[in-house]
């Protein structure tokens, strides 16, 4: 069974593929996979992980990062009270590829820009559903689990934060 949305990104990166809660987390999500209009029309978005699930955990693998500029714990405040995220992010917090290292500075900023993209669920362009491609918000999502886990956030609670979303569809 394919991974969903940030996973695909992470296995043989921050994450291995024999992981107990990975091939638990894969148990718990639908077989089948369908892809339905996004409410704006201008995307799709999947059944089986939609994109806001990976708002919800690039939001939570936020909350365990170790942020002492406090500039990651503002944005996301501001994002959960449904600020805009494209009127959040900053251009010089953007930088070129899925995974990149920044020094400590920029550690926040590249969080921060993270969780701007994983919160503007965009939906998936057809461009990536036909390639059985991760969207770009789960792209960034993965980024900012990605630097959670690099910077001491538990492995275990992200994967079972996912577990839970999973289980939380099928109820």
């Amino acid at each position: 069974m394919r991974l969903p949305g940030p996973f695909a990104l992470l296995v043989g990166h921050a994450l291995p593929a024999d992981h107990p809660l990975l091939i638990e987390l894969l148990a718990a999500l639908p077989e089948s996979e369908r892809f339905v209009a996004t409410s704006d029309g201008n995307g799709l978005d999947s059944t089986r992980w939609p994109e806001r699930h990976n708002a919800a955990l690039a939001a939570f693998a936020a909350r365990l990062w170790p942020d002492e500029s406090g500039l990651v714990r503002s944005i996301l405040t501001a994002l959960e009270a449904g600020e805009d995220p494209r009127a959040l992010d900053r251009p010089e917090w953007r930088a070129p590829g899925v995974f990149i290292t920044v020094g400590e500075s920029g550690r926040a900023a590249l969080m921060a820009h993270a969780l701007c993209g994983a919160f503007s669920r965009e939906g998936n362009a057809a461009y990536f559903v036909h390639r059985s491609l991760p969207s770009p918000t789960a792209a960034l999502a993965a980024t900012a689990i990605k630097l959670a886990i690099e910077d001491g956030a538990p492995l275990d609670a992200i994967l079972g934060e996912a577990i839970r979303l999973a289980r939380a569809m099928k109820s």
